[in-house]
């Protein structure tokens, strides 16, 4: 793996929504949101865009060509067949830092990307080491407003999109004794969809899945979070993108666990 240079941040961000633009457009997409919780109340939050797909036989060739279509050749042209990168946010340059509500948690945010064209690879990657749980909603609530402001992606986040979303008044997470709390989307009348827009948002993620996983301190006892499925420490819920998106999926409720 290597450290990417500063000054490539906004690029790689950038050709990072564009991409995610396209996927829109091609299904090629799963996400995976991992939430490692530790004893003490600190741990890891991992937001992964998965489009191996796009590395297959023919896919490549498909996202160059609309890429062209769109006049958006430069992300794609310097792709490299190889590539395992990470960036740290605390070394971005001040107009990214500035998009920050909160400055203070940069320093524990990481930007990795994966390409492997031997592998079929193609993973991208926002994680954020948090000392409390709050610390979370910031990053998401920062991570969806820069969407909007620099790829043209507002409204992606959860109850309606591909990420989740945290307001700084209700936030995603909350944290007892021994009780990790999801909370559900909000309902939003700004969210609903046209009949035709709501047709090929099916068409487009038919095969798309959004998968979460919680780590925690303890053994699960129980959960009020639907379809979820308990093994030992770890609860995963795998549920397809579409219902996210339509509504028909609430991914809140809560995980109670055993001391460690």
């Amino acid at each position: 793996m290597q450290l990417s240079k500063p000054s490539s941040l906004m690029k790689n961000l950038r050709n990072f929504m564009i991409l995610v633009a396209m996927l829109a457009m091609t299904s090629c997409l799963d996400i995976v949101e991992e939430l490692s919780l530790k004893k003490n109340g600190t741990g890891k939050y991992v937001l992964t865009m998965d489009m191996s797909s796009l590395m297959k036989d023919g896919m490549k060739e498909m996202l160059q060509g609309m890429a062209q279509q769109e006049g958006e050749t430069d992300a794609l042209a310097d792709m490299p067949s190889e590539l395992d990168t990470i960036i740290y946010f605390s070394d971005a340059p001040d107009s990214v830092k500035m998009k920050f509500q909160h400055p203070e948690i940069l320093k524990k945010i990481a930007f990795r990307t994966q390409i492997s064209e031997s592998k079929e690879l193609m993973k991208m990657t926002f994680s954020i080491d948090f000392d409390k749980i709050k610390e979370v909603d910031y990053f998401l609530a920062d991570l969806d407003k820069m969407q909007g402001d620099d790829g043209g992606m507002a409204g992606l986040g959860g109850g309606g999109g591909l990420f989740p979303s945290a307001s700084a008044d209700s936030g995603l997470f909350t944290l007892a004794k021994r009780k990790l709390t999801r909370m559900s989307p909000p309902k939003s009348e700004d969210l609903e969809m046209k009949e035709e827009e709501m047709q090929m948002m099916k068409m487009f993620f038919a095969e798309a899945s959004y998968t979460t996983i919680y780590n925690l301190p303890g053994k699960v006892k129980k959960t009020s979070i639907e379809n979820a499925t308990m093994d030992g420490k770890k609860l995963t819920v795998i549920t397809p993108l579409m219902d996210i998106i339509e509504g028909k999926a609430d991914l809140g409720g809560d995980i109670c666990y055993k001391r460690r």
